[in-house]
């Protein structure tokens, strides 16, 4: 990571103090940072909790019989995101996890703590194989 210079934005500095800080605090966190034109801040979330939350949303989204299409649609968010969102292949940031939390009339809470649930049953399923 480059060091701050004279240059170098407030923002931009608080934001390479605020990486350092996390990965000093946890080499487990996922840390995907996206800048340039959007200048956003970090995105954070543990690797394991990725699939287990693709599947809580997969769940939810089932029992309020909604398609990819529609959820997608309500939330803002592209159809071809969802899928990979529920596969575990992406890293939402927490505004679409509350957009999409929003969007199935559940609190986030409710789903992290699905997705949590999954990882155990996975974790117990694998470890018994």
């Amino acid at each position: 990571m480059r060091q701050p210079t004279a240059k170098t934005s407030a923002a931009q500095r608080f934001l390479t103090f605020l990486t350092k800080m996390v990965i000093k605090v946890s080499k487990t966190i996922t840390i995907v940072t996206v800048l340039g034109k959007r200048s956003q801040y970090p995105v954070l979330m543990n690797e394991k909790y990725k699939s287990g939350f693709g599947e809580a949303v997969r769940m939810q989204r089932a029992v309020c019989n909604l398609t990819k299409e529609r959820l997608s649609l309500m939330v803002g968010i592209n159809r071809l995101t969802l899928r990979r969102i529920e596969s575990g292949d992406a890293n939402p940031t927490l505004d679409v996890m509350y957009r999409i939390s929003e969007g199935l009339g559940v609190p986030l809470s409710e789903l992290i703590a699905q997705a949590e649930e999954a990882e155990k049953r996975d974790g117990t399923s694998s470890k018994t194989d």
